[in-house]
């Protein structure tokens, strides 16, 4: 096979703007990819439409006045109260004070796993930048309200035809069905890619551009953290899947919380501080917050899913626990107030058509089934507490397992270590550069993974052609 100046491994995202920018640069560029089409998982991005940045990503001062306000690495003040079935009613007001997700003026480099080694790609392709990139192409963007960039068309297929395009323009050759199987080494400078049938391809430099991608296995000083699926579905522990079937399809917007369990001795000694009694009223001995978000939560036979659940997936273990506040806008007194007055204008009602008007009919089921309560026994001063902190900690148990066919991100891949996060270029190999989701880097929902695919892209497009031609 013939030489290129740049290989690309990987067409996808990162691995089209990596070649964009290399060509540009003026490198003879070639794409190797494992499909038999480029840009495959653009299509499915942002349910079709293709959520391809987020304005709080470097939306004003390059250094710290790009804003992240909802969707925080960790959300260190979300500090409920979990409540365990013998002492919910005890702990359910202090978990509903801090059931309000917090906003937090943050960096909005701060929502990227491994967001030291992402910085100095992001401030260099700002959202403005991407935007400008893409209208470059002939890319008409828009936002919503919060702060989400798509194509104004809101069709995913405008964002890769514009690619695409460009691609041909540029003359960019592209290789499908790629079957690379290693990396080697050529003494006489540059690399060569392997191919299943035997045949190689040379280069002065790569691009690995491909998340799952093992072809550097052979090569030593490359450091591989695990691939996992993230921005998924969370999965609940079998015990808890009669009553999910039932619940397939319902919608609920509310407040959903992360957390671990933790002994409380562990617990104590990081708080000692704190009196006792403080201490176990804010701090229940047996779980401690991980994560919170506030949104719509959809739940199916499995667990649940939603852009507040994947943003969660990201932090979530096996034997962590969800735990849902259902009226997230309603105190936990401010229920039982409602629940007290409706019985006091009614005189007697069944706990089920306490619960009509509050939540979805089988979410209600649910939440009574929970709560140790038949729904036609009378409701009553004594199991009103008991039902409103059911409402507001419906608790789920998690396998830690997530699907990767449905999750929109695989973390893991090349350990940031080994690149240089100015120009991504490996620490171990002058010539080998890395972007997308081929280095451990991911963002929450919101069009921060696809911004770091574009621009880690450019960067290492940028990079690599300089050197391929200096």
């Amino acid at each position: 096979m013939s030489k290129h100046s740049v290989v690309v491994i990987g067409g996808g995202a990162a691995g089209m703007a990596a070649a964009i920018a290399a060509a540009r640069t003026g490198a003879k560029v070639l794409i190797a990819e494992k499909s038999n089409r480029l840009g495959k998982k653009i299509l499915a991005t942002g349910n079709g439409r293709c959520n391809l940045s987020n304005m709080s990503i470097g939306s004003n001062d390059a250094e710290n006045s790009a804003l992240f306000d909802q969707n925080a690495h960790h959300s260190q003040h979300a500090q409920h109260a979990h409540s365990t079935q013998h002492s919910q009613h005890t702990h359910s007001t202090q978990h509903t004070q801090h059931t309000q997700h917090t906003h937090n003026t943050q960096n909005a480099y701060n929502a990227y796993h491994n967001n030291e080694f992402a910085a100095s790609t992001l401030k260099r392709y700002r959202c403005t930048a991407i935007r400008e990139f893409f209208a470059g192409l002939g890319l008409l963007t828009t936002t919503d309200e919060r702060g989400w960039v798509f194509p104004s068309s809101k069709w995913a297929n405008s964002v890769l035809d514009v690619l695409v395009a460009e691609v041909r323009r540029l003359d960019i050759k592209c290789l499908f069905e790629a079957d690379i199987r290693s990396i080697e080494i050529r003494k006489a400078g540059g690399y060569g890619l392997v191919f299943g049938a035997g045949s190689i391809l040379h280069a002065d430099t790569l691009i690995i551009a491909t998340g799952t991608s093992n072809i550097t296995n052979k090569l030593a000083g490359f450091t591989h953290e695990k691939i996992q699926p993230i921005l998924a579905p969370l999965v609940v522990e079998p015990t808890e899947k009669a009553s999910l079937n039932s619940l397939d399809g319902v919608r609920c917007v509310c407040a959903a919380t992360l957390y671990r369990t933790t002994p409380k001795k562990a617990q104590a000694a990081e708080l000692e501080s704190l009196e006792q009694n403080q201490l176990e009223q804010e701090y229940p001995p047996a779980f401690s917050p991980l994560a919170s978000e506030r949104g719509e939560v959809l739940f199916r036979p499995y667990g649940v899913s939603g852009i507040a659940i994947f943003n969660l997936s990201r932090h979530a273990q096996k034997g962590d626990t969800l735990v849902l506040d259902l009226l997230a806008e309603q105190s936990l007194y401010d229920l039982e107030h409602f629940f007290a007055q409706r019985l006091e204008a009614h005189g007697t009602l069944p706990v089920e058509q306490l619960l009509t008007g509050t939540v979805h009919t089988r979410l209600a089921a649910a939440v009574l089934k929970k709560a140790g309560l038949k729904p036609t026994q009378p409701a009553t001063t004594e199991n009103i507490p008991t039902l409103a902190a059911n409402l507001k900690t419906f608790t789920l148990p998690l396998t830690g397992e997530t699907k990767e066919e449905q999750a929109q991100v695989m973390r893991g891949g090349l350990a940031v270590e080994g690149f240089n996060p100015d120009t991504l270029c490996s620490r171990a190999y002058s010539g080998i550069f890395a972007a997308g989701e081929a280095l451990d880097v991911d963002g929450p929902c919101g069009g921060y993974n696809l911004h770091w695919a574009w621009a880690s892209g450019l960067v290492a497009g940028e990079q690599a052609a300089h050197f391929a031609l200096q």
